[in-house]
């Protein structure tokens, strides 16, 4: 497997440590204020592919420099819900002050799962000396390896219901984030109400590994189920990929930059005290291509666009 090794080529001293029992890593001593050797990306990539979340505390970084790293990695992709800044609308500048409505704040979520192609990576900067918040992660590659066989194969040829409107419909609650009451803010649009259907279990393209794909913020319901079916097994693995062995927490404090493979997790923020201010800059890469189904792997991206 890819490690990167504990000195760069320039002999810059790297303090490696993990933030769970089989995913995450802390990584001291890279900064990515300075142009990034391709070597280095690579390496970063490899990583973050084994280990799906990467944290590298410490960093002095502009939503412009963000937007430049989130490049090396893929295609920035504007999402059609949140309102992007004004010179960039690929970043997102999620602030809260204090007593809003946290615009981040749901369950356990996989970014733009509702979207018939999720966002590949995710790219978040604090930036904000009062930061009042923890990314709770969750492997869904690991959830799925744990499940017993005879439920990997029930599991496997079902399709899962997506949605927006879980969390970005319109709401007397959430109505400052679209009316210009809240310092974040949210764009309507049909995109709101997306919706999309992607299997439960995938292939990863870059990997071969299989995983779920289920979050509790999107995931509305099965396909070809009854109600009753479908929220009962939801239930059951929501409550099987909540097992503190498949995740780790990143403590997000000033200046933190993370990084997560979206197409394998699930996120979930949390808030300290919702009298503070929070302030974070997110950039999500596009997917090249859809949820692959079948565990055969590699495989052509044509089959599945």
């Amino acid at each position: 497997m890819s490690t990167l090794d504990d000195r760069e080529a320039d002999g810059t001293r790297l303090s490696i440590k993990p933030l769970g029992i089989k995913l995450g890593l802390e990584i001291q001593g890279l900064n990515f204020s300075n142009p990034l050797k391709p070597t280095t990306v690579d390496r970063i990539q490899s990583l973050l592919l084994e280990k799906q979340f990467l944290s590298f505390p410490n960093q002095d970084l502009t939503p412009e420099r963000l937007f430049e790293i989130s490049e090396l990695f893929g295609m920035p992709e504007v999402s059609p819900i949140w309102s992007g800044m004004p010179e960039n609308p690929a970043i997102i500048r999620a602030a809260k002050k204090a007593g809003e409505v946290d615009p981040l704040l749901c369950d356990p979520q996989t970014f733009g799962s509702f979207y018939k192609r999720p966002s590949k990576f995710v790219f978040a900067y604090f930036d904000d000396e009062s930061i009042n918040a923890d990314i709770i992660c969750g492997s869904m590659t690991e959830a799925w390896k744990a499940l017993s066989k005879p439920l990997q194969d029930f599991l496997a040829p079902l399709t899962a219901i997506h949605t927006a409107s879980s969390v970005y419909a319109p709401s007397r609650k959430n109505a400052g984030l679209y009316v210009g009451g809240n310092c974040s803010q949210l764009v309507y649009s049909d995109a709101v109400y997306q919706s999309s259907e992607h299997p439960i279990v995938h292939t990863h393209p870059d990997t071969g590994l299989r995983s779920l794909f289920i979050n509790q913020a999107h995931t509305q319901s099965i396909k070809g189920l009854g109600k009753i079916e479908s929220r009962t097994i939801l239930n059951f693995l929501w409550a099987h990929c909540a097992r503190p062995e498949f995740g780790c927490r990143i403590v997000c404090y000033a200046k933190n930059f993370v990084i997560w493979d979206n197409r394998v997790t699930t996120i979930m923020l949390t808030e300290y005290e919702k009298m503070k201010d929070r302030l974070l800059y997110l950039i999500a890469t596009r997917n090249e291509e859809r949820l692959n189904p079948s565990p055969i792997w590699p495989t052509t991206a044509k089959a599945f666009t």
